[in-house]
């Protein structure tokens, strides 16, 4: 029988059907079962064929290069677990489904796109099993939620870190939002998921070529996908999404057994949707849901955030959420969304929403807010979003009582200080300025993200927002407790402290002074070694300052120099007196940075000579080989000692002058100076 007349009997076949799938996991919906349906209505795409269709499907784009040709046929045979419905079981058992499947298959092998992928040059499971466990993918995958695909079997190390790394691109519209990080965490992370236990990236198992295959299979394939209405949830070229009108009949159509599409849904599940679809107005076209509750669950907000006593993390995942321990819960689990809606502003709460690192205040929480696609953040962000219309504030049904106007600057700044202040600054961050204790959230740019009123309602009663929180209430019962800062008025200091975070120029009072210099470290008599964080090194970064004016800095996670720079050495500020210190930079702009090997070295510490010159240990293969640095006559001198193994691979810093001789046997001198 010709293969594009199967679908037109193949309803005959479809109530004889009796395979059992399992039942689609939607986070939201199975945390919450009460919301009737809603959010796993949403969550399954239904309004892609009988609504506005603007929620689409992943990306099926050079799926040659992603996926695995054997598991694609499996997964569209039975999509367990899937949004994806079972789409081929309306075609009979055998050879007919099986070749239908191969036509669609060989049809999706021929939608190119333009995709290529940098080859990583070093893998680390063991830090990718970190990563996922801390950044926030078990608040989604821990067990028991939602489950993960057979990785090793679906695709491969390089193609999977990308998804990771770069998850909108394939996924615009999907459940699975971007977490951000690095591509080198991307390929860690898809490391521990797959198995891949080599540091070396060349050794994963690639993808494996697809089947040729016919021009007639891919047209029987293409006229298949039209048929079957692909394009209702996927974006193909070529073929034109077909709106199926409304549901008449919600207890039949793809809730029935004999429906086109089958999802494998539950009892419950089913019946829940059913409840949804037969209410007065049910929000078929398009919209998101009826209240904030729904949206947060469509989106599964409630994984990592409490909203209304909803919600947080749960007991199987409770201890995947880590940080600071110096500030309790908050100082490791995302802070509540009740009230949102009148403490952000709209703003500040779409940047959120969208990840950009403007937004990330809290840089003590190991979980990373994740990133949603443009159109969901403004949906969540807008006058009609649930954080705006429809978040209770923190005054109930009171009007909003914002901060007193006051013009007395210098109040505000003392009150935020440690001299005779409320000390503010001893949990809080001042824009580069670290707290002088534990890092709680930055106040410098606070009006730009809060609204004044919920500010002035949070500081008379912290608890009432956050029960546990390490804020105290500075002013308890409504009275000040510092009296000597303009007459102990309460509202007028609160408004004097929201003025300075306005407007005031400088720092609060009681940072340590820093225009003398005195934390620039300075090497004269011998070289200065310092462990720090720094950008472009990493959070492994060895400084050496050498007298004379040469620097280097040393990367100790990867055993090798990264960079080299001539003037001013480092401040220590920040490393000293900071609990979570930020990436530093060197005193000088004009660095020269080392190239990158990729050997696989291990780092096996250092040592220090008479005269204070380092010498970095590592290992490549076993083999042990040493480092030296020191200065002579104004130039930097590099040994390296192979000791009668070989003599490791080794870049030299970009820009700077290089004479190399063997002059001891076993060791390979490299004298480096800067050119005039």
């Amino acid at each position: 029988m010709p293969r594009q007349n199967i679908l037109a009997f193949s309803a005959v076949w479809a109530g004889l059907l009796v395979r059992t799938l399992a039942a689609p996991h939607v986070g939201g919906a199975d945390r919450f079962p009460d919301l009737r349906g809603g959010n796993l209505f949403f969550g399954l795409g239904c309004a892609s064929c009988h609504g506005k269709g603007w929620q689409t499907g992943p990306s099926l784009t050079d799926l040659p290069k992603r996926i695995n040709h054997d598991w694609l046929v499996d997964f569209l045979e039975q999509p367990e677990h899937e949004r994806m419905p079972a789409l081929f079981d309306s075609i009979p058992e055998g050879k007919l489904r099986k070749a239908a499947i191969a036509d669609i298959a060989a049809w999706l092998g021929t939608l190119r796109g333009e995709l290529k992928f940098t080859p990583p040059r070093h893998a680390n499971a063991e830090r990718g099993s970190v990563l996922y466990r801390e950044i926030g993918c078990m608040a989604c995958h821990a067990p028991g939620g939602t489950p993960l695909p057979d990785l090793a079997n679906k695709t491969s190390l390089v193609p999977l870190a990308h998804f990771i790394s770069s998850t909108l691109e394939y996924r615009p519209f999907g459940q699975m939002p971007q977490v951000p990080m690095t591509a080198q965490e991307g390929v860690d992370i898809a490391a521990h998921l797959i198995g891949f236990r080599s540091s070396d990236p060349r050794e994963a198992v690639p993808i494996k070529p697809w089947p040729a295959a016919d021009a007639n299979s891919v047209a029987r394939g293409q006229q298949l996908a039209e048929s079957l209405n692909c394009a209702a949830c996927h974006d193909l070229p070529g073929i034109e999404r077909k709106d199926v009108g409304e549901i008449e009949d919600p207890a039949g159509h793809c809730l029935s057994d004999a429906g086109p599409a089958r999802y494998g849904l539950s009892d419950s599940q089913r019946e829940a949707i059913i409840s949804y679809l037969t209410k007065p107005d049910p929000p078929l076209v398009g919209d998101l849901g009826t209240g904030t509750r729904e949206m947060l669950a469509r989106w599964d907000c409630y994984a990592c955030h409490e909203w209304g006593g909803h919600g947080g993390p749960s007991p199987q995942t409770d201890g995947f959420f880590v940080g600071d321990p110096a500030l309790g819960d908050a100082g490791r689990i995302p802070p509540p969304l009740t009230t949102v809606g009148g403490k952000l502003n709209p703003g500040w709460i779409e940047a959120a929403l969208l990840a950009q690192p403007s937004s990330r205040v809290r840089p003590y929480l190991k979980t990373r807010m994740p990133a949603y696609p443009p159109v969901v953040a403004q949906m969540m962000a807008g006058d009609r979003g649930p954080f705006v219309s429809d978040s209770p504030h923190l005054d109930g049904p009171d009007p909003p009582v914002r901060p007193a106007e006051v013009d007395d600057l210098e109040a505000g700044r003392k009150l935020l200080g440690t001299l005779g202040g409320a000390n503010c600054i001893t949990c809080h961050r001042w824009g580069d300025r670290p707290s002088l204790g534990i890092q709680g959230p930055d106040l410098a740019d606070l009006d730009k993200r809060m609204d004044g009123a919920w500010f002035r309602k949070y500081l008379l009663d912290p608890a009432n927002y956050r029960p546990g929180t390490l804020m105290p209430a500075l002013w308890p019962g409504g009275h000040s407790t510092i009296k000597d800062v303009l007459d102990g008025d309460t509202e007028q200091q609160i408004g004097a402290i929201w003025a300075f975070i306005r407007d005031g120029e400088g720092y609060p009072e009681g940072f340590p002074e820093r225009s003398a210099g005195q934390f620039e470290l300075v090497p004269e008599d011998r070289p200065i070694v310092q462990r720090t964080f720094m950008e472009g090194v990493g959070t492994h970064a060895i400084l050496v300052g050498f007298p004379g004016g040469i620097n280097l800095a040393y990367d100790g996670e990867k055993a090798e120099p990264r960079l080299v720079w001539r003037g001013r050495f480092f401040d220590a500020y920040n490393t000293w007196f900071s609990r979570f210190a930020p990436f530093e930079k060197p005193l000088e702009r004009k660095t020269h940075r080392f190239g990158e090997n990729a050997d696989g070295r291990r780092f096996m510490g250092y040592r220090l000579d008479t005269a204070g010159n380092p010498t970095f240990l590592f290992q490549v293969g076993g083999r042990l080989y040493r480092e030296h640095f020191a200065v002579r006559d104004g130039k930097l001198l590099r040994v390296i000692s192979p000791n009668d193994q070989g003599k490791p691979a080794f870049k030299d810093p970009q820009g700077l002058g290089k004479t190399a001789t063997i002059s001891i046997p076993g060791n390979f001198n490299l004298i480096y100076w800067w050119p005039e």
